[in-house]
């Protein structure tokens, strides 16, 4: 029974713990969702950013335009040659600056897809292992409900094995009395009065004889035992009245009337059948 119950109370914390994983699961997927939201929006604000790239390349293009109108007007504006050249120069650094912005976009776009494919792989993993942990913990709480029964079933066993052990014990006393009986008094014994009846072979006759006679001598040795304490009580208890009388002799210069010789063997008898 009590292995048992460590069993259960194993499989409890087993169970406990799988659905404390369930749970750290359940917010990792939470997360991982959360992650992909956020990607979709990234993705989102890039196709707005290309958007905005195809803009400022027409707007280059445009300003090109205006270049090449205004290189044609070289000739004829002079003054405004240093002021143009001055605007060619920054929207040529504009152009260098637009194109490494969109290599780094271009960039973050590739490193932002593996990274949704790994996402979704982690997510698509974490979900078959959640339905694997949902499967053994299925399989434990039957398990668990199996050990119940069975513990149940085992628990009334015992009871009923206790209440027979406790029959024979009550029943092997009343023999072993029944039996100090008999071997004190073996005139009580209905079969006092009828011949031993003998098997026709004498050993074994013999050896039948020997057994009840050591179960006799085995009754009155214990009996024997008793009377030798009881009788070494008596002469202690005795020895001390003895004592107590002397004492109170001595002490009283006027003495009670003495006690008769059969009042004390009187008094004897019955602190022997006391202690008995």
């Amino acid at each position: 029974t009590l292995c048992l119950e460590e069993s259960n109370s194993r499989l409890k914390e087993k169970v406990a713990v799988q659905q404390d994983t369930l749970q750290t699961l359940e917010c990792e997927k939470n997360v991982l969702q959360e992650k992909v939201r956020t990607l979709h929006i990234e993705k989102e604000a890039f196709c707005k950013l290309q958007q905005r790239i195809q803009q400022l390349e027409s707007q280059i293009s445009e300003t090109q335009l205006r270049f090449d109108k205004e290189n044609a007007k070289y000739h004829s504006a002079c003054r405004q040659q240093e002021s143009m050249q001055a605007k060619q120069k920054s929207l040529l650094k504009r152009v260098d600056a637009l194109d490494e912005e969109c290599e780094e976009l271009q960039r973050q776009l590739g490193e932002t897809e593996e990274r949704q494919i790994d996402l979704h792989n982690q997510l698509q993993k974490m979900s078959e292992e959640k339905e694997e942990v949902q499967a053994q913990l299925a399989q434990q709480q039957d398990l668990c409900l199996e050990l119940h029964k069975e513990k149940q079933t085992l628990e009334t066993h015992v009871g009923e094995l206790k209440n027979s052990v406790a029959e024979l014990k009550e029943y092997v006393q009343a023999l072993r009395e029944r039996e100090r009986l008999l071997v004190a008094f073996p005139e009580l014994s209905p079969l006092a009065q009828a011949q031993p009846q003998s098997t026709g072979n004498v050993l074994l006759d013999m050896e039948q004889q020997l057994q009840a006679n050591n179960i006799r001598i085995k009754v009155l040795e214990q009996e024997n035992t008793t009377l030798h304490t009881s009788l070494v009580k008596l002469r202690d208890r005795a020895q001390n009245n003895a004592t107590r009388e002397a004492s109170s002799q001595e002490a009283w210069s006027l003495s009670p009337p003495s006690i008769p010789v059969e009042k004390q063997q009187n008094h004897l008898t019955q602190m022997q059948k006391s202690l008995l």
